[in-house]
């Protein structure tokens, strides 16, 4: 019986001295193999086809480094060239013969990034985190070195250095590598993957415990006012006071333009959500009366936030970093006993808010913060979007915030208080 998921091959095995080769379902036809051999630990992907009458056979990469869904998309090129009389192990050798002058890891990195882009298609801010990361933690010290010069010990090395600069940056670094590297020997350049034999703990870069710091209510006020006295630029406060409202990412803050809002509703496009799905924002009042006060600012750009320094003139809206500064700048003014905080914890203030003090259900806030569900199983059988509780939220939180943010109310200094029904 033809194997269908990705824990079936995973938890294939063959018994000592033993040699397996399993169909798999592929919706490109027949054809499609995997090979388990009880000496190793990988896997090996096969498709057997015939071509003139002749049985042929032909390795598209091994298991785990190519997935169950890459192995089938490969799989359905390879029956491609077959229908059109093409040998595709022919092909393969010959772009291996092209491949005899090893690439430099500069070169191999552009070459992965646009074969990720066609693999796994991801948003031009997305690619260039990718290229910026490995400018900064890898070209500068092993971005020359040929690709089959890349060791386990030269990324050892390179990766401890950037270690003492920076754990995340070895962190990204390693993460970068491993992925690259496994397109290589998928390739056949490399055999091995140095990378996959490094773990983040090994060059002392283990992921720090989830950050949970969000801002209680009385640092929202102080926040809030802070954001008013500090002489910022309208555009950034008031995108920092759009995001504790909404609870969306800073990207998603910095990029909205006003197409996307209709009435009281901003949708999110896909293009510039982190998960690649639409959102729908319900605004409070509070969050329509930025808006309305950036449409006055609003010199004709399509950014509801445009930009207000040349250097932000190229992507249109203001600087998300300068949002960090902006935080900064009001914590050290207005909240000098709080512990820092960045943009980030400004949409987790939104979420623990409406769980601490509105005592919202834990799911409407998931919906509310566009996450994806992490079981598959349940974001296939609850599909539902709860529009009208997450509406009511967004509504709930801004009333919040409005009554904590509201300047008390001046009393008279001309008005006498005087009880009666008391003595003296």
């Amino acid at each position: 019986m033809a194997l269908k998921t990705d824990r079936e091959i995973a938890s294939l095995k063959a018994a000592e001295g033993q040699r397996l080769v399993i169909a798999v379902t592929s919706g490109a036809g027949g054809g499609l193999c995997i090979e388990a051999r009880s000496s190793g630990r990988t896997k090996t992907w096969l498709y057997r086809y015939r071509l003139n009458n002749r049985a042929r056979k032909f390795t598209l990469g091994s298991y785990p480094a190519m997935s169950l869904a890459i192995a089938r998309a490969e799989h359905a090129k390879a029956v491609a060239m077959v229908k059109n009389g093409e040998d595709p192990a022919a092909v393969a050798r010959a772009e291996k013969v092209k491949r005899l002058a090893m690439p430099t890891l500069d070169l191999f990195f552009e070459e992965w990034l646009a074969w990720k882009q066609v693999a796994k298609p991801a948003r031009g801010s997305t690619v260039e985190a990718y290229r910026h990361a490995y400018s900064l933690y890898i070209s500068k010290g092993i971005g020359s070195l040929l690709l089959k010069d890349v060791t386990r010990a030269v990324l050892f090395t390179h990766l401890s250095k950037v270690r003492g600069c920076s754990i995340q940056a070895a962190r990204k670094g390693l993460t970068i590598c491993a992925q690259m590297l496994d397109h290589a020997v998928n390739l056949e350049l490399i055999e091995l993957n140095p990378a996959r034999t490094i773990k983040p703990s090994t060059i002392g870069a283990e992921a720090p415990p989830p950050r949970q710091r969000w801002l209680c209510r009385e640092e929202v006020v102080a926040f809030w006012q802070g954001l008013s006295e500090g002489g910022f630029h309208p555009a950034q406060s008031n995108c920092l006071r759009l995001i504790l409202l909404t609870g969306v990412r800073r990207g998603e803050a910095t990029g909205m333009t006003w197409d996307q809002i209709t009435g009281n509703k901003w949708v999110i496009p896909a293009s510039n959500a982190k998960n690649g799905k639409e959102h729908t924002v319900i605004l409070h009042a509070l969050a329509l009366e930025i808006i309305a006060y950036q449409r006055a600012l609003s010199s004709g750009s399509p950014w509801v936030f445009e930009a207000i320094r040349e250097h932000e003139a190229g992507q249109g809206h203001i600087d998300g970093n300068a949002l960090r500064w902006v935080i900064n700048k009001v914590r050290a003014l207005h909240l000098p006993q709080s512990d820092p905080f960045t943009v980030h914890d400004l949409r987790r203030t939104f979420a623990s808010g409406c769980a601490e003090y509105l005592d919202a259900n834990e799911s409407v806030i998931e919906l509310a913060l566009n996450h994806s569900k992490r079981d598959r199983l349940v974001a296939t059988y609850q599909a539902g979007k709860r529009t009208e509780q997450v509406a009511r939220l967004f509504q709930s939180w801004g009333d919040f915030v409005q009554v904590l943010t509201l300047p008390e109310p001046v009393k008279p200094d001309n008005v006498v208080t005087v009880r009666f029904g008391g003595r003296g």
